[in-house]
């Protein structure tokens, strides 16, 4: 018999329900503003990135990996996708005596591929489909699928998004189906002045939690950004609270980011890096 106990205590916190890294955002310039879904932005043709990095190291030491590309075949209709990849640190696995018998690394994927149209007057629809894969041990692997529904405003100033995420079944590890952390959430950002953007954040999960953030960017010559930002969390349910700090730059299409997390014992000294192409 395989013994799960010792992991799912050590990453209960960052996954007290399935797929729960479905709530982690996918860039380090989201992270770092801390926010828990990027709220788009305008580009020419193409909008791609790579992003990677240690998440909670303190309690699941998870190594992330996530890649994205955006395309707008028009000026109206933009195309997308991204995938999401974490791997958790190895427990043992110990037979029914306690003897060990080897190591396993749980691991979560996700790939998403969408669009957004936009219908006129700033107004712009969306929609994403999701492939789930989850191991948590070698007899408990689960599949599925989930998607995302969305509205978003865009003016000179200011963005604002609702949207509804990770609506599906739950997945089924061999012992019953664990819902997925369906939420809605309300998003916007807004530039006081040229160089400052405040953006914000509220989510409500279906489980009966809440979380939100908030976070500034400061736009530095028009090549530098600093930003900082607070997540307010439900360590049992969603994502814990956690302050947030970050740094990026940009630099002919080019841009590099960079997310520090602290202020919580489950998400503390997780380090986010991202490296972009846009034009």
């Amino acid at each position: 018999m395989i013994c799960v106990a010792a992991w799912l205590l050590a990453a209960g916190t960052v996954y007290s329900q399935s797929a729960s890294a479905l709530l982690v955002p996918g860039d380090a310039g989201t992270l770092s503003l801390g926010l828990t879904q990027r709220i788009p932005g305008d580009f020419g043709f193409l909008d791609a990135g790579i992003s990677g990095g240690l998440w909670a190291p303190g309690s699941a030491s998870n190594t992330y990996l996530g890649a994205n590309v955006g395309l707008k075949l028009t000026p109206a209709l933009t195309l997308r996708m991204d995938g999401k990849y974490f791997k958790d640190a190895p427990y043992e696995m110990t037979s029914g005596q306690g003897a060990v018998t080897g190591s396993y690394e749980p691991a979560d994927l996700f790939f998403s591929v969408g669009g957004s149209y936009m219908v006129g007057g700033g107004l712009s629809l969306g929609i994403d489909a999701r492939l789930i894969s989850s191991s948590i041990a070698p007899t408990a692997k689960a599949t599925g699928f989930c998607a995302d529904v969305s509205a978003s405003y865009s003016a000179e100033t200011y963005t604002a998004m609702l949207s509804v995420r990770n609506l599906g079944p739950g997945l089924d590890y061999g012992s019953g189906a664990s819902a997925l952390p369906s939420l809605a959430t309300v998003a916007g950002a807004i530039r006081p002045v040229d160089a400052l953007k405040l953006c914000l954040e509220a989510d409500y999960l279906f489980s009966g939690a809440l979380m939100a953030g908030l976070g500034l960017e400061y736009c530095v010559a028009d090549i530098a950004f600093l930003r900082a930002g607070y997540h307010y969390g439900d360590a049992s349910k969603a994502l814990a609270s956690y302050a947030s700090l970050g740094l990026g730059a940009v630099f002919s299409g080019f841009s590099v980011d960079l997310a520090y997390l602290t202020a919580s014992e489950t998400l503390g000294n997780s380090l986010i890096f991202g490296l972009g192409y846009s034009f």
